[in-house]
């Protein structure tokens, strides 16, 4: 397992007319199964007929019949997020059901009828939160507390709090906080604004409780003001998204002002020279980006146990600006 964060890739169920039923858990950790996607994938005919004849999807606890009383979540084919012959997605993404058994069941020509159907386990889980992400943003800090769409809520007295780093979590060291339930509402997503200017010089975290404990559950990466800021770069968590396929988000913050279009960040095997034969996967950054992520696509498996460079080079040339690594 990616050190809690493997992502359990469960049975493909298909039907002779191509249709497919994927799943897996969406959570990012072994405390966040309660969270999890049912994928459908289509060709482009397929996906014509599904929306011209009201093919529906729908999930129900297990066992339950199909009578529309028992609906827990549905939506129509023509509503999911997708673009065939691309995977449609999201359909239950985060829908916060409870601890339990569950199907997910397609329904083809608006009927009750099932066409097929996959088993979904909801196991017990502490919290929906994936990730705390900080952006500078026009002077203001806007943290995104990841997890959180308006089909989900946090606990109702889970709360998050500024720190400075390195202090301990007694109430004297917080200097701003909030509820997380109270915060703004984005898509995916509860957002805390803070300005710059209400902070004096130093290293900063972001750090969340549950159910109004002072033990952290998550933390930000630590952001500095004032001072000199070098530029920085660190390697986020391997995320599986299928069979053969993860995300790696590869996080950058202080690139200076002579930054380029063609500044670029590659992934290379910890150990390995830093030269083109060795680079596994590459992006060229945003010139205009002083902060930022990058988000690559590698293998879910391949590095368990191994440790990657992610290595920012100057303008188009193998000079290293910044190197950072991480064991997965």
């Amino acid at each position: 397992m990616l050190k809690k964060l493997f992502i359990m890739t469960i049975l493909i169920l298909s039907f002779a007319e191509g249709i497919t039923l994927n799943k897996w858990y969406h959570s990012v950790s072994s405390e966040q199964y309660g969270v999890f996607d049912t994928q459908i994938k289509f060709t482009n005919n397929e996906y014509r007929e599904s929306v011209a004849n009201k093919d529906w999807i729908a999930i129900y606890k297990k066992g339950s019949s199909t009578a529309w009383e028992n609906v827990l979540h549905w939506s129509w084919v023509k509503d999911l997020e997708c673009s065939a012959p691309s995977d449609c997605h999201d359909l239950f993404l985060a829908q916060g059901v409870e601890e339990g058994e569950y199907e997910v069941r397609y329904f083809k020509n608006n009927s009750y009828t099932i066409d097929t159907s996959i088993d979904m386990s909801v196991k017990p889980h502490l919290s929906y939160l994936k990730k705390i992400t900080l952006y500078d943003i026009n002077q203001t800090l806007q943290i995104y507390i990841d997890g959180f769409p308006k089909n989900i809520q946090p606990n109702s007295s889970d709360w998050v709090a500024l720190y400075k780093v390195g202090s301990d979590n007694s109430w004297n060291n917080v200097l701003k906080w909030a509820w997380v339930k109270k915060l703004t509402q984005y898509p995916r997503s509860k957002r805390w604004s803070i300005p710059k200017k209400e902070l004096n010089n130093g290293s900063y975290e972001v750090r969340y409780f549950l159910n109004n404990s002072f033990k952290t559950y998550k933390k930000s990466q630590s952001f500095q003001i004032g001072g000199e800021q070098l530029p920085t770069i660190e390697l986020g968590d391997i995320v599986q998204v299928d069979l053969n396929n993860a995300t790696l988000d590869v996080y950058f913050k202080n690139r200076s002002e002579s930054r380029t279009k063609k500044d670029w960040i590659a992934l290379i095997q910890s150990g390995k020279d830093h030269s083109a034969e060795n680079i596994i996967t590459w992006k060229y950054l945003d010139q205009d980006r002083e902060n930022g992520i990058v988000t690559f696509i590698v293998h879910p498996r391949q590095w368990i146990g191994e440790t990657l460079d992610a290595v920012l080079f100057k303008d188009g040339s193998y000079t290293p600006i910044v190197i950072g690594k991480k064991t997965f």
